[in-house]
């Protein structure tokens, strides 16, 4: 009892790490009912419908589970019933990436929009700014409604409420938005507003929805919670409940795949106003023919005087950053594009195919197409070894 009927990723991901553990347990046999709390209470036949439920647990399915003596396995973090046996996504750990991820890029002023009743989000919500504000920074955190994006009513009150603290707010600033389509309200608002992303603002959702954060540009930095193994995790406990094991003390909590960084937020925020000049040009214009002289120029200083203020900010030269920057619109199409190397290469910026090739292999010690595969597997394997060991 998923919710199958919402297209997302917490819902069908979960669904399938289900399906992928009955399909390696030759002896399930799965049933998607939404509204499995009515079947098994209107069942009048003999035994059960059902010998056990992995579900999004509503209380009454709860109360009806417990009648039947029914095991239940809560995939929903937010859910009003407590004390069941649960796998569910670790907020907290999630938390410590997205802080680590601003305070590595130079951000010291942050947001969390956290929607009402999301349990996940206020987690993930308090470590952020405990973690910002310990690196002596401020945080912020700003309510939305659960429902933000159900009618017009809410949406504006969402944006209106986003604007008004733009306007206030210091720049470079943080943005964490629980789920990607606020993530691509927060980058609409930015832009209507004259608001650079990531040049003044470094914008990161949560759930890693392909579409959404790849398009429209800027492309989403967004945590990927691996719900394929939420689900997988899920039906290891049902079959050891079914199995008459005791049921667990606390939920399992499984931490992050990983952050998954687009261009949202990738951009490094440094102090020198100079800098942050050339910063945003190069990250407005890489995929264009562009030289350190046109920097320098955009940036309205020397070459020489930008190639030391960068170096003295950035540890890296004016070059190193416009390849660094290709590098990483090169990595972002391999990841979701299913473009040639050639249209690749031309998109991001490079001369040619061979220069795009020279640099992978100098930089990341890999090739672009072996890049893609990698891509394209992460994700799809089983369960990392190291979590099977834990459990």
């Amino acid at each position: 009892m998923l919710d199958l009927t919402w297209p997302l990723r917490r819902h069908i991901d979960v669904f399938a790490g289900v399906a992928r553990y009955a399909s390696e347990h030759g002896r399930w046999s799965c049933v998607v009912d939404d509204f499995a709390e009515d079947t098994i209470a209107e069942h009048r036949g003999p035994g059960r419908p059902y010998e056990g439920v992995i579900a999004r647990v509503t209380p009454r399915l709860a109360e009806v589970a417990r009648r039947r003596r029914l095991p239940l396995v809560n995939v929903w973090m937010s859910s009003p019933v407590k004390g069941l046996p649960a796998v569910l996504p670790d907020g907290r750990a999630a938390g410590a990436l997205v802080a680590e991820h601003l305070i590595d890029r130079g951000i010291r002023q942050a947001v969390c929009l956290v929607r009402h009743g999301d349990k996940s989000e206020y987690e993930t919500s308090n470590v952020v700014a405990r973690r910002v504000r310990e690196a002596g920074g401020a945080c912020s955190i700003l309510r939305v409604s659960l429902r933000f994006a159900h009618n017009r009513a809410r949406w504006r009150e969402t944006r209106g409420a986003l604007e008004a603290f733009l306007r206030d707010s210091p720049l470079p600033v943080g943005i964490y938005a629980g789920v990607d389509i606020l993530g691509r309200l927060v980058a609409q608002t930015c832009a209507d507003l004259g608001l650079h992303v990531p040049g003044d603002a470094a914008v990161i959702a949560g759930g890693n929805e392909p579409t959404l954060c790849h398009y429209p540009e800027p492309s989403l930095t967004s945590l990927d919670y691996g719900y394929d193994r939420i689900g997988y995790e899920a039906a290891r406990l049902m079959d050891s409940l079914l199995a008459g094991d005791p049921p667990p003390t606390a939920p399992l909590l499984l931490p992050p795949r990983e952050l998954v960084v687009r261009h949202s937020s990738d951009f490094l925020y440094v102090a020198d106003a100079v800098v942050m000049s050339a910063m945003r040009f190069i990250a407005s214009h890489s995929s264009k023919p562009i030289s350190v002289d046109d920097v320098a120029e955009a940036a309205g200083v020397s070459r020489r005087t930008l190639e030391s203020r960068f170096k003295s900010n950035t540890d890296r030269s004016v070059a190193a950053e416009i390849r660094r920057v290709r590098i990483e619109h090169a990595k972002r199409l391999l990841a979701a594009e299913d473009l040639s190397i050639a249209e690749v290469a031309k998109i991001a910026g490079f001369k040619s195919n061979a220069q795009l090739c020279r640099v992978f292999q100098n930089e990341l010690n890999t090739s672009p197409r072996a890049y893609r595969r990698q891509r394209q597997l992460h994700g799809t394997t089983a369960v990392d070894e190291t979590l099977d060991d834990a459990i």
